[in-house]
């Protein structure tokens, strides 16, 4: 039997996901939301965990390209450190090998080293909600922009799976 079939699985829907950010925008962790790879081949979803005593959050994987990956398993498992925007993760590479590091939340950036010495780095940008919640992200760019013409690019996932760009002028 292949190890990615026995990689645990956690149901849940992307419905069911957005419901949960939307209704607890104002407590949720940074950390929780929707995130992308850096090379769009995984789409997860990182939201608290109260059933794993060794974990506070973990990542299930939304939407992937990779064979090895299927929907709902877990690909990272995230504990909190005393330090702000700093994470312990187990990380699951592609071939569903465990990887243990040091990650940082940037934002809407997440920094997951691979390999100590290498280099190599994984990095997840934060598509839903954003760093204020829904669309108090647009107001606040406009308050910080004042008198400033700006362009802002939105993506995200459709239902389709498809990447969906807006583009729009702010004019303050």
């Amino acid at each position: 039997m292949a190890p990615y079939i026995k990689r645990e699985r956690i149901p849940v829907s992307r419905e069911q996901l957005v419901e949960y950010f939307d209704k607890n925008v104002q407590d949720l962790d940074p950390l929780e939301g929707i995130w992308f790879s850096d090379d769009y081949v995984y789409e997860v979803a990182i939201f608290r965990d109260s059933t794993n005593a060794e974990r506070d959050f973990v990542a299930v994987v939304l939407q992937t390209s990779a064979a090895t990956w299927q929907l709902g398993q877990v690909k990272m498992e995230v504990t909190r450190t005393s330090a702000p925007g700093v994470y312990r993760v187990s990380y699951y590479l592609r071939n569903h090998s465990k990887h243990t590091a040091i990650a940082n939340l940037d934002g809407n950036v997440l920094r997951v080293p691979l390999k100590a010495g290498s280099g190599e780095t994984a990095f997840f940008t934060k598509s839903y909600p954003g760093i204020l919640g829904g669309t108090d992200i647009v107001n606040e760019q406009r308050e910080i922009g004042r008198g400033l013409p700006s362009v802002e690019l939105v993506f995200w996932f459709s239902e389709d799976g498809f990447w969906q760009r807006i583009t729009t002028l702010l004019r303050n």
